[in-house]
């Protein structure tokens, strides 16, 4: 009577299975319906001309962020330049060869749209005056045509002349390398625009320097050429994705179903979650970057995962009953289990949709969007196929039999011989927690790429020969007045730039600052020459700065322009770096920003910004996202195990049990050095609400068989023997899948399908080994048993197969 009972009460869900077999074919159209629209919607944008993929700075924040209103404050008072350089490797950077084809390169760069200003040693300028108080602003290098030095005097005088610019040395040269030089481009950053016109412009300087005699080597690195990197990058890793995972698929239905019709119901439920959710992508507009890139896979891996127990359970049961009553069965016995463990996926992925990051709040809407419909697809579309599919086809002896079978039959006796030695191993484990001290956020955009990345190795490039591949900025803005009205800025800005000067040549991977107060200097040594005095100049009034500026302006000094506004009421200092960690950044923004204070500037707003500086400050950001999502999915998940196993203590075991292979991975995290960035940011949230969808499958399974009357080890062992293959085949899936994710051009993409794959295996070993060892072992020392009695299998199931039919005739009736 008690496993009858218990099965009457399932009346409502084959109720529910009843209406979804009888309405197979308007379900099938429906889906036919749904996928043509979202086919629909993505060719027109394919077929639209926007940008398909973005990764440009301004995507990752929200409008309203204080960190991006600040970047673009900043751009309105000094003009919307991207700072980019290229590095040249000759045989000679003193070759007039070379310079006069680095000339016409530079005037060509220059005469691009988008380009501001083209800076070399072929066409940088210095002051000098010719007495009278007179201050010119000419070219260092005058370019006439001739490819040999008049003489050694004239190649003297333009090194000389080089060397007493503190503005071009160890900008665009190395006193101590002949052999490299530096182009400063200073490009338009069209904020409203995605990334489309940066492609143009980075393909237009590459064909530039296309076939140039004396140019060795040419290395172009800055914000556009890494963006056009990272989007060329997204487009290939959703061809590799898409194709890739479409084969494993196939490979997968027919090597363990070795069933063309099952393989047609496993990838009919991967189109029809992953489209749809990739038509509402387009349909936002909204381009692919890092996170929208990983959508389709995920979506795949769950979306199989969950079917392929219905496929498992359906095929089980055609052997002692019809293709209705089985699925009926099926779907009685997957449904309470798949539903709890789908609405955990669900919250994983909705926990992400608050973030501050857009990407991650658009990968957390779309992804909850495709695994509701994952979910609801299961029951509809997956049971009407494999109704559709079966029909009159007769059932085979070897319908059941799967790779691994034999394995899953011996591991109940295997692990009741080992049960010792499978929990000493894995209380072992928890020595490599330890590793959970040194997990850290951090990013660095140019690190993201692959090692084979032409970005890449033009960062790395640069950075092996002492070259600035960045640039961070600080702003002055002063309260009231300019730089001139007031008596001692000048003085105290002078210190600034010292101290900063300082700073950034006690530090690996800094190189120089630029500031008006380096500009001002040159043209005061060329009009006090020779009679020329630091310590008088750092006193001057502001009556003889505001004359040094106008001398400046007059010479024709447009260098000035870039650090002291028209009003001169805001100051820019530039710092060049490499392209640094987010955390090396945040150092050096509180050195910087302790500096300022030590200086006593308190009469400007202060403001340390760039397009580095802002992609490192979605540390915090990340930071919260990672410990929002960790806490909304495990929240849940507390009052979800002691709910759903009708015990406290049970569902606080449960919680805890899955823990551990999250916090084995942060601790691999930790031990390797990788960091929580953009990508691995999702793994914490994701992970946790995927591992814990088989266990909640054995769980329910084995609460099941013990309401239908087995005693506890019994229904252990019988749990592992119906679910256990279920269980390791959608671990395989979700392992094959996220392992895709290694042939991304993306290393944190790289890293995030490596740690997911290992979550995953991490905790298929705790489901099918230590969770079986852990229930018969309480059993052991607290007996769960009343009255020890053996339950015989047969009799339980032919009652639960007569009950079956009884019930499927009531609800048909």
């Amino acid at each position: 009577m008690q496993q009858k009972g218990l099965l009457m009460k399932d009346v409502k869900s084959y109720r529910l299975t009843e209406y979804i077999t009888s309405s197979k074919a308007i379900i099938l159209v429906v889906y036919a319906l749904l996928m043509a629209v979202s086919f629909t919607i993505i060719g027109q944008r394919i077929l639209s001309g926007e940008p398909f993929a973005d990764n440009s700075v301004r995507i990752w924040f929200n409008e309203a962020d204080p960190d991006l209103q600040k970047f673009d404050a900043f751009h309105e008072k000094f003009g919307n330049q991207d700072w980019g350089s290229i590095l040249i490797r000759t045989k000679d950077i003193y070759d007039k060869k070379f310079l006069n084809e680095l000339a016409e390169v530079s005037e060509e760069v220059e005469a691009l749209s988008i380009v501001y200003r083209a800076t070399s040693l072929a066409n940088v300028r210095g002051n000098r005056s010719e007495g009278e108080g007179d201050l010119w602003f000419t070219s260092i290098f005058e370019a006439n045509g001739e490819s040999q030095w008049a003489s050694d005097q004239e190649l003297s005088q333009f090194k000389s002349r080089l060397d007493d610019n503190n503005f071009v040395r160890d900008l665009l040269y190395r006193a101590q390398d002949s052999q490299h030089t530096f182009i400063l481009i200073q490009s338009e950053n069209q904020k409203g625009q995605p990334g489309g016109y940066r492609q143009d412009y980075v393909e237009a300087v590459y064909k530039i320097f296309d076939n140039r005699a004396t140019f060795d080597e040419v290395k172009f690195q800055g914000v556009a050429p890494l963006i056009v990197s990272l989007n060329k990058a997204s487009l290939r890793d959703v061809f590799i994705f898409y194709s890739t995972t479409a084969v494993l698929l196939m490979i997968f239905g027919f090597l363990v179903f070795r069933s063309v019709r099952d393989t047609i119901v496993l990838v009919a439920m991967a189109l029809g979650v992953m489209v749809p959710a990739m038509a509402g992508v387009s349909a936002a507009g909204l381009p692919y970057n890092m996170m929208t890139q990983i959508l389709p896979v995920l979506l795949v891996a769950v979306s199989t995962a969950n079917v392929v127990h219905l496929i498992k359970e359906f095929h089980y049961n055609r052997l002692t009953m019809s293709n209705e009553e089985s699925l009926h069965k099926a779907i009685s016995m997957l449904w309470v289990a798949g539903f709890w463990a789908g609405t955990t996926t669900l919250i994983g992925f909705a926990s992400f949709i608050i973030s501050d990051v857009r990407p991650v709040s658009q990968f957390g809407t779309f992804g909850s969007i495709g695994i509701a419909l994952g979910f609801i697809l299961s029951l509809s579309v997956a049971p009407a196929l494999l109704l559709y599919l079966y029909k009159n086809v007769p059932v085979s002896e070897t319908e059941n039999i799967k790779p691994g079978d034999g394995f899953i039959e011996a591991l109940p006796g295997l692990l009741d011989r080992s049960k010792y030695i499978v929990v000493g191993v894995f209380a072992l484990c928890l020595i490599s927690l330890i590793g959970l001290k040194d997990v850290r956020v951090g990013s660095n955009f140019s690190k993201f790429l692959g090692d084979s990345s032409s970005a890449r190795a033009s960062f790395d490039y640069t950075k092996e020969h002492d070259f600035a591949g960045a640039a961070a900025h600080l702003s002055l803005s002063y309260h009231s007045g300019n730089l001139s009205s007031v008596e001692g800025r000048f003085s105290k800005l002078i210190t600034l730039e010292q101290a900063l000067q300082k700073l950034v040549k006690t530090k690996d991977g800094f190189y120089l600052t630029l500031g008006p107060g380096k500009i001002l200097w040159e043209a005061e040594r060329a009009l006090a020459a020779p009679n020329e005095d630091w310590k008088t100049f750092h006193q001057y009034t502001g009556g003889q700065v505001g004359d040094l500026v106008f001398s400046s302006e007059l010479s024709g000094n447009d260098q000035l322009i870039d650090f002291l506004s028209e009003d001169k009421q805001h100051v820019r200092i530039a710092l060049l770096t490499d392209f640094m960690d987010s955390n090396e950044m945040h150092e050096f923004r509180r050195e910087v920003e302790g500096i300022v204070k030590a200086v006593g500037i308190n009469d400007a707003d202060v403001t340390f910004t760039g397009a580095p500086v802002l992609l490192s400050n979605m540390d915090s950001q990340i930071s919260d996202t990672q410990r929002f999502s960790l806490l909304t999915v495990t929240g849940f998940l507390l009052v979800l195990f002691p709910f759903l196993f009708r015990s406290l203590s049970f569902g606080l075991f449960s919680l805890v049990f899955n823990l551990f292979p999250l916090a084995l991975i942060y601790s691999l995290m930790g031990w390797t050095n990788i960091t929580i960035n953009l990508a691995t940011v999702v793994i914490g949230g994701v992970s946790l609400s995927l591992v814990v969808d088989d266990t909640i499958h054995v769980l329910v399974r084995f609460a099941q068989y013990r309401k239908l009357g087995y005693e506890w080890n019994r229904a252990v062992d019988k749990t592992i023997a119906t679910i256990g293959h279920s269980v390791t085949l959608t671990s395989v899936v979700l392992i094959s899948l996220f392992s895709v994710m290694g042939l991304s051009d993306f290393v944190p993409v790289q890293s995030f399908g490596l740690f997911m794959s290992l979550t995953v295996f991490v905790a298929w070993l705790m489901d099918l080994f230590l969770l079986p060892v852990l229930l018969k072992m309480f059993n052991q020392y607290f007996p769960q048993d009343d009255v020890q009695t053996e339950v015989e299998e047969d009799a339980i199931s032919a009652q639960t197969a007569q009950v079956t039919g009884q019930v499927t005739s009531d609800s048909r009736s």
